[in-house]
């Protein structure tokens, strides 16, 4: 009977380690990276700017100007050229246009939270909250000063967080909060209990 005790306690142990030091990935079902999600939000914004552009023209050469130097900044201009391709947007000459888009307060935030698990062995999660926000203005088209702001909220597992930061951009990148209880004490806890009842029972009956 206790020799049965000791090899369930011991499959247990295996399993339980196995999981917590070497968690699986499905790279089937990989979120989508920091990265891609900030350039979503970028592109979905700049619609704003592309309505009036298009009521203003689209052969009116518009200058582009930002008044910051930023990640951000580089970020959203790389955006503004892939989305406007076609336009006659020109980035360098300060005369021969017809306006001037100028932006500012470009700001691009992520962060993590509510760091859980669904179970004592089990998936890990945490909440990413990524946030887009800049303003734009075209001088003398009759349009002020637009504020632009997208946000995106999802869970995703802890597994995968450094697969999701996996950029060039520091403002991409966020601390993960501090383990739940769980992970941090109770799971410990229990297999160090566990050891030390297999290790009791094993000694006990190598001394009958």
């Amino acid at each position: 009977m206790a020799k049965s005790i000791i090899g369930i306690l011991t499959v247990f142990f295996s399993f339980f380690l196995i999981a917590e030091l070497y968690p699986q990935v499905d790279t089937h079902g990989l979120p989508k990276n920091n990265f891609a999600l900030f350039s979503e939000l970028s592109l979905t914004g700049l619609d704003e700017l592309q309505d009036v552009v298009t009521v203003l023209g689209k052969e009116k050469i518009f200058k582009i100007s930002i008044d910051e130097k930023s990640e951000e900044a580089e970020f959203l201009i790389n955006n503004v050229k892939q989305k406007f391709s076609s336009y006659n947007f020109i980035y360098e000459k300060d005369d021969g246009f017809d306006y001037n888009v100028i932006f500012s307060s470009i700001k691009f935030s992520v962060s993590y939270s509510d760091l859980k698990a669904d179970k004592i062995i089990g998936d890990e999660m945490f909440v990413r909250d990524l946030s887009s926000a800049f303003k734009f203005s075209v001088l003398n088209s009759g349009n002020g000063q637009q504020l632009v702001s997208k946000t995106y909220r999802d869970k995703v597992k802890t597994e995968y967080y450094d697969y999701i930061q996996e950029n060039s951009f520091g403002f991409m990148k966020s601390g993960l909060p501090d383990k739940p209880f769980l992970k941090k004490v109770l799971v410990p806890a229990i297999i160090v209990a566990v050891s030390a009842i297999a290790a009791i029972l094993f000694f006990t009956i190598r001394s009958k």
